[in-house]
């Protein structure tokens, strides 16, 4: 139940939310990940659109600095032997040495309730951290201060002789091995897409999320940052010079139940606009802890999806993953726009 002080103004109520860590959380290691389960006390009609069911954790980092974590969905049918039954995971790597602590607000229709307060202590352990701009804006450089020049390729899609996740782990090892330190990795190709035909717009393949976990923590072991692109201009055509593409099963194509009934409404329709952003609120907060990813790629090729794609979409999205990244990772695009975003 919601409570209200005397003014009418909600106010939270602490209730009915269990946190429990995964695994050894009370002592870690700067920019090293740690994981919560949050029980919300039942299961969400969606718990992948946040317009049901919102859960955010708030840190306070040991300088008094306020970090805001998107919570995701995972259950034990998407592969996660740590998961016992569907739950909200958090998943969080901290960037400051010293006693840390969060709370986790859940927004839902009945109102809004925030847990009690965890802490954990971090250790200051050496570790290069995330890949930022140098402050120059010339470069690439860790947290650590450490120089990051990327050498490497684009391997964006598994190949078919051998299991996907096994094909980037021996990928990566001869990569590393080679003195390569970067890849670019398709989130948007069968058969490892979140989003699909099966799945239907706005639920996501846990078993396929899973994946990604597995790649970017592989990438992580080896050294390797990823440029992480989560949409393909194949989507939206119906043919082109590889034979069919993505448009008639598109989960956004009005067709199979989504909001548009031409690509350009995938850019355009409101709809589509928030379901995208929906998606990239579950990416962000499932794999912003890992320090192997890089960048975010919003689009690839956008220039050949044949329509003529708003410059404000490029705009609206790359400034709301700016705005829910805790990390602030680097936000890239594969489009020929004249203008900036």
């Amino acid at each position: 139940m919601l409570m209200l002080a005397a003014s009418g103004r909600a106010q939270d109520v602490r209730q009915d939310i269990k946190v429990t860590p995964l695994g050894a959380v009370k002592t870690i290691g700067t920019f090293q990940r740690a994981e919560w389960i949050v029980d919300v006390g039942h299961t969400p009609g969606n718990p992948f659109d946040p317009r049901d069911i919102a859960v955010d954790a708030t840190f306070t980092a040991p300088s008094g600095k306020k970090l805001i974590v998107p919570a995701f969905w995972d259950s034990p049918e998407g592969g996660n032997p740590a998961m016992a039954r569907p739950r909200f995971v958090v998943r969080f790597a901290p960037s400051e040495p010293g006693e840390w602590s969060f709370d986790v607000a859940v927004v839902e229709a009945a109102g809004r309730r925030v847990s009690g307060s965890s802490t954990f202590h971090v250790d200051a352990v050496k570790n290069r951290g995330f890949i930022r701009r140098a402050a120059n804006n010339r470069y690439f450089q860790f947290d650590s201060g450490e120089s990051y020049f990327p050498v490497g390729m684009n391997v964006c899609w598994a190949s078919s002789d051998a299991a996907p996740a096994q094909w980037y782990d021996e990928t990566f090892t001869t990569l590393a091995a080679n003195g390569a330190n970067f890849v670019r990795v398709w989130m948007c190709h069968p058969p490892v897409m979140l989003e699909s035909p099966t799945t239907g717009l706005g639920r996501y393949s846990l078993s396929n999320a899973l994946f990604f976990d597995r790649l970017l923590a592989s990438a992580q072991e080896h050294g390797i940052g990823v440029m992480l692109c989560m949409m393909n201009h194949r989507e939206l055509l119906d043919h082109d010079m590889w034979g069919p593409a993505g448009w008639g099963t598109l989960p956004y194509n009005a067709s199979n139940g989504g909001p548009a009934t031409r690509p350009i409404d995938f850019f355009t329709n409101p709809d589509a606009r928030r379901e995208f952003k929906a998606r990239l609120r579950y990416v962000v907060a499932r794999y912003s802890a890992f320090t192997s990813l890089a960048m975010w790629e919003i689009f690839n090729e956008q220039e050949f999806a044949q329509v003529d794609v708003p410059v404000d979409w490029n705009a609206e999205m790359s400034s709301y993953l700016r705005q829910i990244d805790p990390v602030k990772h680097l936000i890239t695009t594969s489009a020929n726009i004249s203008a900036e975003v």
